[in-house]
């Protein structure tokens, strides 16, 4: 597997923009639940490949003293390559876009990481070229990829989504501090699929 360069910034979008992406999906935000939400982006930087490591993008939302806050991260939503044998031959899991619950917990039982509180619903291509759809009640975690520090490339995750591992750790101490004592986080996965991303 060949190892992908990080964007060179963070996402630039404004909180008014995020806001807007959200509204276009047809989603609003509600902090009954949860105290905070995470709204990924797929494929938010146009001008790297698709399945770039991290040519996606993340907001952390929360509210605080009655305002709303936001914080961008660099991210990963598509697997790190597409294996047709997976699974007896259904393919590699694709996170579908939609609204999920996820909670904070561990990945492999080691690394802070968002987990699933809740069911979600993947994608797979299988050997026969068929597109399936399918709910996985558990193992699409959010956890940080693994790196190659001296080259600046980083490897990512098949089906989880992913962070550098240094914005990883900035993400999850954020996620906890202003989740208020609540475990759970809401995470919206946006794919607009359009002709021209938000970053051009």
């Amino acid at each position: 597997m060949a190892l992908q360069r990080l964007p060179p910034e963070k996402p630039k979008a404004t909180l008014s923009e995020v806001l807007e992406y959200i509204k276009k999906a047809g989603y609003e935000l509600d902090f009954t639940a949860a105290n905070v939400w995470v709204v990924a982006y797929r494929h938010y930087y146009s001008k790297l490949p698709k399945n770039n490591a991290c040519a996606c993008a993340c907001w952390v939302l929360w509210q605080e003293k009655g305002e709303l806050r936001y914080e961008p991260f660099n991210h990963n939503t598509v697997p790190s390559f597409y294996n047709p044998n997976g699974k007896e031959g259904l393919g590699t899991a694709e996170l579908v876009p939609g609204l999920y619950d996820y909670k904070i917990g561990l990945h492999k039982k080691v690394q802070p990481a968002l987990v699933q509180a809740a069911p979600v619903k993947v994608k797979r291509i299988g050997k026969d070229g068929k597109v399936r759809i399918e709910s996985l009640p558990s193992s699409i975690n959010i956890h940080k990829c693994s790196a190659n520090q001296a080259a600046k490339d980083y490897a990512w995750s098949k089906g989880c989504q992913t962070k550098p591992p240094l914005q990883h750790e900035a993400f999850m101490t954020l996620i906890a501090l202003k989740a208020g004592g609540k475990n759970a986080v809401k995470y919206l996965l946006l794919d607009p699929n359009k002709e021209k991303e938000p970053n051009e």
